[in-house]
């Protein structure tokens, strides 16, 4: 298996109409550089229907979100190669990831479709008409017979089967991150609320036995005054039995 060279490529795509439309600029190190078409879907698409841009148009997909995408050109390969597919790399550095593979069978014809994935921490933001795939072919060493024939083969646009397989937001590691502490802040704050309580209970718990403490105290100390206090009325007994004391006559001696 050898790649074509940038010589090939700019011979044998216009020569055999593997390319189309074609941009002899587009060869560019023996790959040939495909566009964003004019559709695209996003997982986060709370409509969940695809865009149909306008050259130059943007879209955004946030991170932890997948993309659709899918190529202005129609390829072909013929029987005698295989193409292989990758995103450049000054996108893929940003966090964009191709996940739909990565060759192009023998004899496939049709729009190319990238699914992507954001791994990155930031928005990532292309355009209509930007250049963003990479397309290389490698010749077999003999032509064959089984060429591509299925599902995908002439497609042209993003189906409704594409989207219903990604539609809905995706938990990206940022927002599981966001949860997490948020559900951390929550559960701290619930913890300072029952700590705060049982702090409470206890403060309220002492005070009541202290209280409790100090009346036992007082009231004993109240009884142990009364018991030792002198009996007011022992005196008017004693007078009275002095005064009814019959006290001896002295007589003279006669």
């Amino acid at each position: 298996m050898a790649f074509w060279s940038s010589e090939t490529l700019t011979k044998r795509i216009p020569d055999e109409h593997l390319v189309d439309p074609y941009n002899t600029g587009n060869v560019k190190h023996s790959s040939y550089e495909l566009r964003i078409g004019d559709e695209v879907f996003i997982s986060s698409n709370n409509e969940g229907t695809k865009q149909v841009l306008s050259p130059g148009d943007q879209f955004t997909i946030p991170p932890g979100q997948f993309g659709l995408l899918i190529t202005d050109e129609i390829i072909t390969i013929p029987s005698d190669a295989i193409g292989f597919i990758s995103i450049k790399a000054s996108t893929k550095f940003a966090g964009l990831i191709n996940v739909s593979g990565f060759h192009v069978d023998p004899g496939f014809q049709g729009k190319l479709k990238f699914a992507v994935y954001n791994a990155g921490s930031r928005n990532i933001v292309l355009s209509c008409g930007k250049n963003l795939f990479m397309l290389w072919f490698a010749s077999l060493d003999t032509r064959t017979n089984m060429t591509y024939d299925g599902e995908h083969a002439r497609q042209s646009t993003i189906s409704d089967d594409d989207i219903m397989k990604l539609h809905g937001e995706m938990a990206s590691p940022a927002a599981l991150s966001e949860r997490l502490n948020s559900l951390e802040r929550k559960f701290e704050h619930a913890m300072n609320i029952f700590w705060g309580m049982i702090v409470t209970l206890i403060i309220a718990v002492s005070a009541g036995f202290l209280v409790s403490l100090i009346n036992n105290y007082i009231n004993s100390d109240t009884n142990i005054s009364q018991t030792n206090e002198p009996n007011l009325t022992s005196p008017k007994r004693t007078t009275a039995a002095y005064e009814d004391k019959t006290l001896p006559v002295k007589t003279k001696n006669n």
